[in-house]
């Protein structure tokens, strides 16, 4: 395919690449990464990123997770949404902690963790009905440059109520406007 006298650069690489992850060829596309190498090309941190991106579709975590420890020893970072990709593979696995560590990793690296990055997490407390955990994100989210949208408020309100944590919900409710609800 690649044979045909054309100049194929890393982006031209990329774009087979994410082709291939997406129609579920694998192997195919490990292959042509390893091809990347033998013609003298460097993958960035887009070609990383498909392959984390691909697994974490798969709901298989730990093969992102190599991926994403092999981009660190040539040290390349991910962008947010890739870290996203991974931090809702791990509490979809129940591996919160992991997350959170991943959440510390993207500042340590100045990827500003968006409000999808909390509000994965936040989903994992909600479900769990783990409020004091729940609670001390949210006050995080509202520290960082991200801050809580609809649908943090919708998943914190629901299981306070559920609960009954009437307390919890009125100090919830009041923070709304700090952040440019009810305004």
């Amino acid at each position: 395919m690649l044979e045909r006298g054309c100049v194929v650069d890393v982006p031209a690489y990329n774009g087979l690449l994410e082709a291939l992850c997406n129609g579920g060829e694998l192997d195919e596309a490990y292959a042509m990464f390893r091809d990347m190498a033998s013609r003298g090309l460097t993958p960035d941190a887009f070609t990383y990123s498909i392959f984390i991106r691909s697994y974490c579709k798969r709901d298989n975590v730990h093969p992102a997770l190599r991926v994403l420890d092999r981009m660190k020893r040539y040290n390349l970072v991910p962008n947010v949404y890739t870290y996203n990709c991974i931090i809702k593979t791990l509490c979809a696995n129940e591996k919160v902690e992991e997350a959170y560590h991943l959440l510390n990793e993207m500042i340590e690296a100045e990827v500003i963790p968006d409000t999808w990055s909390y509000n994965t997490i936040m989903a994992f407390h909600c479900d769990s009905t783990e409020v004091n955990r729940a609670m001390k994100l949210f006050s995080m989210l509202g520290k960082g440059n991200s801050k809580p949208d609809r649908h943090t408020y919708n998943m914190l309100l629901k299981m306070l109520i559920m609960i009954g944590r009437f307390d919890k919900v009125e100090a919830v409710w009041d923070s709304m406007p700090k952040t440019g609800y009810f305004n």
